[in-house]
Formats: C-alpha cells, sequence, structure tokens
C-alpha cells in the first residue's frame, strides 16, 4: 500500500473512533432506525476514504463528515419514498428486518482499525 494511502487510511481510522458515536447519534435521530443509522455511517466512512483527497481542510473533518451524512440521509429518504410507491408500510418493514444487517463493524473491518499501527 501507498504511504499516502496507508496515512489516508489511519486518517479515516481516527474519524471513526472520534467523530462516530456524533454521526450515529445524528443518524438515528434522523432515521429512527438503529440498522438504518448503521448503513448511513458506513455509506459515510467510506465516502470519506474515497474522497479524502477531495477534503480540503477548510472546514473540520468532523463538519465534512456530517455533511456527507446528511448527503447520504436525503439519499436514504428520496429512495425510500421511490420504493414505498405501491407498497403498504407493514411489508416494507418486514422487508427491512429481513434485509438490513448491522454494518458497523464492516466499516472498522473494512478500514482494518485492529490492523493500522499508531506510528
Amino acid at each position: 500500500m501507498l504511504k499516502t494511502a496507508k496515512m489516508e487510511k489511519e486518517i479515516v481510522s481516527k474519524w471513526v473512533v472520534e467523530y462516530g458515536d456524533d454521526l450515529y447519534s445524528w443518524a438515528f435521530y434522523k432515521t429512527s432506525s438503529r440498522e438504518t443509522a448503521q448503513d448511513l455511517i458506513q455509506e459515510t466512512f467510506l465516502s470519506a476514504f474515497k474522497s479524502y483527497k477531495k477534503f480540503k481542510h477548510e472546514s473540520q473533518p468532523k463538519t465534512w463528515l456530517f455533511k456527507i451524512l446528511n448527503n447520504k440521509i436525503i439519499d436514504y429518504y428520496r429512495k425510500s419514498a421511490k420504493s414505498l410507491k405501491g407498497v403498504e408500510l407493514k411489508d416494507e418493514e418486514a422487508h427491512e428486518r429481513m434485509v438490513t444487517k448491522p454494518l458497523w463493524t464492516k466499516v472498522h473491518r473494512f478500514l482494518n482499525l485492529t490492523k493500522v499501527s499508531s506510528t
């Protein structure tokens, strides 16, 4: 792995630890669903990792992450509105329980938090 890519990975890994709970609280507040909040947090950190080079450091990392998260929440509700057309709510809730898996640990696994050294 290239040195800069490793450094970016370490930085985003630190953000997961430092800002993850605040982001999760906001996502849960906006969605009222633990599973959806976890999914949105995973997507947020993956997007941050993939687009780290675009982060201009003009704002705090937390501000940037919240902006990404808010966009993910908006996208979630747009997709939900489209998928609910013609579907009864009880069927949608059953479907969500069946297919949604807790993904918080996948964020950690993806970033290999346990393997990132603090050198």
